[in-house]
């Protein structure tokens, strides 16, 4: 069906206006319900959220020396390029820092947004922080333990919660475009799951194996010149990378 076609392109106009056309000759056939709930989808106001999380420095204890200079500078560099670029609501943009940032408030925050969103809403989770990492083993070899259970996401309190953990909030979303965006550690089980489930765009800083580095950025001559992780600061990055689940916005 041409509406459908023109959805799937982003044009959500000329798909309600064919759907109408379509509903108008063919109000009576096997497909008008299905095109009546399409069109009811179109006519949702589009509602785009995020979740920043910047984590420069962890609760007292083990990962205590674990400290970042740049998320902080991240965060506040993402929330203007949503806000002031893309147009989200700054009520929608939902922020949490270092202590705020602990496994059960990220998990609460990734509930909301499972209550809140819609479907055709675009939803972006940015994480500025140690990221992910996998334990040793317990061989003595050193070498990462990749099994499920290993996989850790590194929150203020430290790595309170498997990436499977993470993965099967991000699934409970319930928005068709939405981004998890990490400048920090990958490991391979979160690229596995991603690609697997086809649910979210994944987009890492760097490759597993590979460090996410942080430098003094912007101008020199200014305030601006503060830490940032490369990733996030780099020129274009945002525009390249979130294509896909902000594309929504750009109609």
């Amino acid at each position: 069906m041409l509406g459908l076609a023109q959805a799937a392109e982003g044009d959500s106009e000329g798909a309600i206006a064919s759907l109408h056309q379509y509903l108008e000759r063919c109000h009576g056939n096997d497909y008008a319900s299905w095109s009546r709930y399409c069109l009811a989808l179109l006519k949702q106001p589009i509602v785009p959220r995020a979740l920043l999380i910047g984590i420069g420095k962890h609760a007292p204890g083990e990962y205590e020396r674990w400290k970042l200079d740049g998320p902080a500078n991240d965060v506040a560099l993402i929330w203007r390029v949503l806000t002031t670029d893309y147009g989200f609501a700054e009520s929608n943009v939902s922020v949490l820092l270092d202590e705020q940032a602990t496994w059960q408030a990220i998990e609460r925050a990734l509930q909301d947004l499972a209550a809140h969103a819609q479907s055709n809403d675009p939803v972006v989770i940015y994480l500025s922080g140690v990221g992910f990492f996998a334990t040793k083993k317990t061989d003595g070899s050193g070498a990462a333990d990749a099994t499920p259970e290993r996989s850790l996401l590194m929150t203020y309190d430290g790595p309170t919660a498997t990436v499977s953990q993470l993965h099967e909030r991000l699934l409970a979303i319930p928005s068709s475009s939405k981004a998890l965006i990490i400048d920090g550690m990958p490991v391979n089980l979160a690229i596995d799951l991603a690609e697997q489930a086809g649910d979210y765009a994944l987009l890492l800083a760097a490759e597993p194996g590979q460090t996410a580095r942080e430098q003094r950025l912007g101008d020199e001559t200014d305030e601006t010149f503060r830490p940032h992780g490369l990733f996030t600061f780099s020129p274009g990055t945002a525009a390249r990378g979130w294509r896909r689940v902000l594309q929504p916005l750009e109609h």
